[in-house]
């Protein structure tokens, strides 16, 4: 019970944060708001340690991230993005209710920024509780706001570097690093010709509300040793991904990328503490 005792108290310090700062952080623009509450977690945990954590976690799993790559670049750059989407469409058309379930779906991967706070509010009780390394439920929670962290950054990363666009603004699936946005200008120029050419900008690569929806419940799944709670808590990783591609927001290449980030981070144990490792038994 220590842990869930633990997270009540998390999640009470970061409502309390959340509050107190939410008028002055919605007058900056929208990357500010997420950039700001990571910035201040990167220098908490140590820069040191936070970037040894992240060449970890690419040594570890470079085969993972590589096959991930190819199976996602097959879907997004021959076409068959399209077709899985315009499959979907047909067989759930008439699909009221389980629309509107991958509408409630899609909040879980809204609240990067409360996830932010969070992870900074459990730092904050460890400090206030002087809890030092070598107890597990700290421990286990650190190793998360390392995790979850640098899973931030490589899905920022990888959605501008492979440049590819959102179905939902009429852009192509194709990776296309380096894409510049058209010029109002330009674009009304060519009014009058067809162009395949995005007019948004492309930098949708990998969908952050499917990283952001699948990790805690991945998280979960870790720390559990019963495998129908395990089994049970990978179906409803993959919920806020497939209401990204029910919404016309993600195609499914960027969606399978963000869900397999999640399925890394979630899993990547930090070398300096093996045997920290929380498991709960539900």
């Amino acid at each position: 019970m220590r842990i869930f005792s633990f997270c009540k108290q998390a999640f009470v310090l970061a409502q309390s944060a959340v509050q107190k700062i939410q008028k002055p952080m919605a007058k900056l623009k929208k990357p500010l708001r997420v950039i700001i509450p990571y910035g201040v977690l990167l220098y908490k945990s140590g820069l040191n340690k936070f970037f040894s954590n992240l060449q970890q976690l690419l040594t570890n799993n470079y085969k993972f991230i590589a096959g991930s790559l190819i199976v996602s670049g097959v879907l997004a750059n021959t076409g068959l993005d399209k077709k899985i989407m315009q499959l979907w469409k047909s067989f759930f058309k008439d699909k009221k209710h389980f629309h509107q379930f991958l509408q409630y779906a899609k909040k879980i991967g809204d609240h990067s920024i409360i996830y932010a706070w969070i992870l900074l509010s459990i730092m904050v009780l460890k400090e206030k509780l002087q809890k030092g390394e070598g107890d597990v439920v700290y421990d286990t929670a650190f190793q998360a706001v390392l995790n979850y962290g640098a899973g931030f950054i490589l899905q920022g990363l990888g959605a501008l570097g492979l440049g590819s666009g959102r179905p939902i603004h009429g852009n192509p699936s194709e990776w296309r690093p380096c894409q510049k946005k058209k010029s109002k200008s330009a674009a009304s120029q060519e009014l009058s010709q067809v162009s395949e050419e995005p007019t948004e900008p492309c930098r949708h690569g990998v969908s952050g509300h499917a990283f952001v929806g699948a990790f805690p419940f991945l998280l979960l799944a870790e720390t559990t040793e019963s495998e129908l709670a395990k089994r049970l808590l990978e179906l409803s990783s993959v919920w806020t991904g497939l209401s990204r591609i029910d919404s016309d927001s993600h195609y499914p290449s960027q969606v399978l990328l963000g869900l397999t980030l999640a399925k890394m981070t979630a899993s990547h144990k930090i070398a300096a503490a093996p045997s920290s490792s929380l498991k709960l038994s539900l």
